[in-house]
């Protein structure tokens, strides 16, 4: 009887095994990895928007001459750091600012920048793939010109900062009149500006295999002026230039992608940022006016 019974229960356990796993593995999912999620929530979860020729976040192709790229003391003091330049500070940055003197290179090849041609990007204090991926996405696309650690920090400390050739023109949203402009108007100037973004982002993933995917309008350079009391902009827009390489926004694709592929992805992804990004954009800011 014990022998019966013993036979009884090993077989019930053994046919319930099979839904306990089920269970167990149905409530408690794998959680999804934070770069994959980062990627789903600026490129979405379908085929169209997120296809197999983006390949990840630029800072998972680094090598070792990448990850050296702030190894070094730049010859840079809190003097030689002008003013900031219109926009504000990132979310993954201290600020963007023009630079006081001359800068000279040594390493790499001697030569000498002028001060009215770049601008110095201060970092946070940690340094990791993301700041070592910004730098290989800037010299892929023409913009880099030094790294390194400089004692321009508070009580002389040592900062991250990144040396890059500088863009004309002037931010977008900055401009008076994209400020000043209604609802229709915004989405009036973004139109314009569009088919610039849609060339820019083409040509780079193309050729140079770097996909710039965050079209935020702080991060479209226009032309225009800039004085110390006043931004203006050129109407109607002509040329637009691309800027901010850092993480999130950057991406590997792969070297057979075709123009018709990048061009078919652009105008769904700037839809999406159109849809969900300007519109949230544009109604904060009606709702912050007096």
């Amino acid at each position: 009887m014990r022998t019966s019974v013993s036979s009884i229960q090993l077989f019930i356990f053994l046919l319930l095994v099979p839904i306990f796993l089920t269970v167990a593995t149905n409530a408690a999912p794998s959680p999804v990895p934070p770069e994959q999620l980062m990627k789903l929530q600026l490129l979405g979860n379908t085929r169209e928007r997120n296809p197999h020729w983006i390949l990840g976040f630029y800072n998972a192709y680094l090598d070792d001459v990448d990850k050296k790229v702030f190894d070094k003391i730049l010859s840079l003091t809190q003097q030689d750091v002008g003013d900031p330049i219109s926009g504000g500070r990132g979310k993954w940055s201290n600020g963007v600012y023009n630079v006081t003197k001359n800068y000279w290179k040594f390493k790499g090849g001697f030569r000498i920048y002028n001060k009215d041609t770049i601008v110095l990007k201060r970092l946070k204090a940690l340094i990791g793939n993301n700041e070592m991926g910004e730098v290989k996405a800037l010299k892929d696309v023409g913009l880099y010109v030094d790294s390194g650690l400089a004692h321009i920090g508070p009580w002389k400390t040592q900062v991250p900062v990144i040396l890059m050739k500088k863009v004309d023109g002037v931010v977008m949203i900055d401009t008076a009149e994209f400020k000043i402009a209604n609802k229709q108007q915004k989405f009036k100037l973004l139109e314009e500006a569009k088919p610039h973004v849609r060339k820019q982002v083409v040509r780079w993933a193309v050729t140079k295999q770097v996909l710039h995917a965050e079209f935020n309008p702080s991060n479209f350079l226009v032309g225009g002026r800039q004085t110390p009391t006043s931004v203006s902009m050129d109407t109607p827009i002509t040329k637009v230039q691309l800027i901010d390489f850092g993480y999130p926004g950057i991406f590997k694709v792969k070297e057979v992608v075709t123009e018709k592929e990048v061009e078919d992805w652009f105008d769904l992804q700037w839809e999406t940022c159109t849809k969900y990004g300007y519109v949230g954009m544009i109604a904060k800011e009606a709702k912050d006016k007096p």
